[in-house]
């Protein structure tokens, strides 16, 4: 028994031993191991922090950006052969051809969204109206709304291109000849030459007779004096009337004291010199002579325009006339309509055969006088003839 006590006094003591060499182990502390720091530059595994990410945008700063510099602002000046006739009726805010002048250039600063401003001048404040061509070209101002037939005497065809009499009886015409028959290419060649950008505005606004008279047919007007200006007098005189030069100013006193018989007016003066107060009658149709005015606009200044505000004027110009020839139109006949409702004044209107006969005297004693003035002139009457035939307003 003895024995068996040492044997297990012996295995006591080396559990002890080994304890206590394991306890030393776990207590010992092993020095760690490292591993050698990468050295690639171009390469992380890591997330980028704030601290070492450089974004790829323009570093920010605390100065405002600057901003472009604001449009500036285009000035015009535009004289005009007319004066701005008041309201009247329901119309506005123009009436008459004031739609096609004023209005004109309040549409552009309207259209160019106030960019180009243009100041409408009262008439004749720059230069005489009668020389409003030569003025324009050699810049005295920007443009001006003249009456074509002004300028005859330097560029005669301006002369064709404000209607011939007993032409066009409609804007609608005028469009036609215009800017599908070759007439606006023609005119914007002869406005080059006098340093001149055109605009025709083809008012619709009938021009005839007011007449102390029955004027109920063609042949009343014979042995009649009659107040004409321009080519009118050569049609009254083909006509058989007298014609008698008189200013438009003049009409008025001139039918009143019995010093002409009629006068070749458009309707719109019934109102605006008051012809209503004189004029026995008015003969509403057909239409002697319906106008085609013009904007007129210096090259130099036209071309200094913004490309495309250009191309907006030309391009849109012709719908703007349009639009305004129905007012223009419009506001005339609600002037005649006034002057026989409230004034007495009779409305006359000549027969279809009257109108075709006026018309082809004028083709045969008038309008020869226009074609011989030079090449161009003769190939614009040319022009103009072949469109009427074309839609039976005058025979072969």
């Amino acid at each position: 028994m003895k024995r068996n006590v040492n044997i297990l006094l012996i295995w006591l003591s080396l559990v002890l031993c080994l304890s206590l060499v394991l306890s030393a182990c776990a207590k010992e502390t092993t020095p760690a191991t490292t591993q050698p720091a990468v050295t690639n530059p171009s390469v992380t595994t890591s997330a980028p922090t704030a601290a070492t990410f450089t974004p790829t945008m323009p570093a920010t700063t605390t100065k405002p950006a600057a901003t472009p510099a604001a449009t500036k602002v285009i000035k015009w000046k535009m004289s005009s052969w007319n004066p701005i006739a008041p309201v009247f009726g329901h119309y506005n805010p123009y009436v008459m051809i004031n739609w096609v002048g004023k209005g004109w250039a309040d549409w552009v600063g309207e259209m160019s969204n106030g960019l180009l401003q243009i100041d409408y001048l009262p008439p004749g404040s720059v230069y005489a109206a009668t020389e409003a061509l030569q003025n324009i070209g050699a810049g005295v101002i920007e443009c001006d709304f003249t009456s074509s037939g002004y300028a005859g005497g330097v560029a005669p065809e301006t002369l064709i291109a404000g209607n011939m009499p007993m032409c066009w009886t409609t804007a609608a015409l005028g469009y036609d000849a215009y800017y599908q028959l070759g007439l606006y290419d023609i005119m914007a060649e002869v406005y080059a030459e006098h340093n001149v950008v055109h605009i025709p505005t083809l008012e619709q606004c009938p021009g005839n007779l007011a007449v102390m008279f029955d004027a109920s047919t063609l042949s009343s007007v014979k042995g009649k004096k009659i107040r004409v200006y321009g080519a009118m007098s050569k049609f009254i005189e083909s006509i058989g009337g007298l014609p008698v030069s008189m200013s438009y100013a003049d009409s008025y006193m001139g039918m009143k004291l019995g010093t002409v018989e009629g006068a070749t007016v458009t309707a719109n003066a019934l109102e605006d010199i008051k012809l209503k107060e004189v004029a026995k009658g008015f003969v509403l149709s057909p239409t002697i002579i319906n106008p085609c005015d013009a904007i007129i606009m210096n090259q130099n200044a036209f071309k200094a325009l913004p490309a495309d505000l250009q191309k907006a004027i030309l391009r849109d110009s012709k719908y703007y006339m349009a639009a305004a020839s129905f007012m223009v139109n419009q506001s005339i006949y609600w002037i005649a309509s006034d002057a026989a409702k409230n004034y007495g004044v009779k409305l006359y209107s000549w027969s279809d055969a009257d109108t075709k006969l006026a018309r082809q005297i004028a083709r045969e004693k008038v309008w020869p006088d226009f074609a011989k003035a030079n090449a161009r002139c003769a190939k614009m009457v040319d022009i103009i003839v072949k469109q009427l035939i074309e839609y039976q307003l005058l025979d072969k």
